[in-house]
């Protein structure tokens, strides 16, 4: 692989985790703005403000690297999906929930689906991003 591809490949990764980061993030809004959160029985209603929206956009790009890695090519991109959906709710639930907001790890201080939520959160990002890498690359 020469220069030129790999900064193509990295390019496109990083955009596909930004559309997907971009989706996830409204789709989080509207899940705390509908109440479906509340139905849940998890309290998170995030405030539509650029320093909560942006973050998510980066985050979602950075982590959109994960798709150049070369596991389990050739799988469904299902299968793909669920597997690198897992390094972001990790980071997610053991990092940013404990050290960043102060809510103890997995952010059951916000109710015990809390970390199911945040999964289903980052695997739609996940199956979005796979999605855009198969439409565009």
């Amino acid at each position: 692989m020469n220069l030129n591809d790999f900064l193509r490949r990295m390019s496109l990764t990083y955009a596909a985790g930004t559309f997907g980061g971009l989706c996830v993030a409204f789709l989080s809004f509207v899940a705390g703005e509908y109440r479906w959160t509340d139905k849940m029985h998890v309290a998170m209603h995030p405030d539509f403000s650029a320093t909560w929206f942006f973050p998510r956009l980066v985050i979602g790009g950075i982590c959109g690297f994960l798709f150049i890695l070369p596991i389990a090519k050739g799988k469904p991109f299902i299968e793909r999906a669920l597997l690198f959906c897992l390094v972001p709710t990790l980071i997610h639930l053991l990092y940013i929930f404990p050290f960043r907001e102060h809510l103890g790890y997995f952010g059951f201080q916000l109710g015990a689906l809390t970390p199911l939520y945040i999964f289903i959160l980052y695997f739609v990002w996940a199956v979005l991003t796979a999605i855009w890498l198969k439409i565009v690359g």
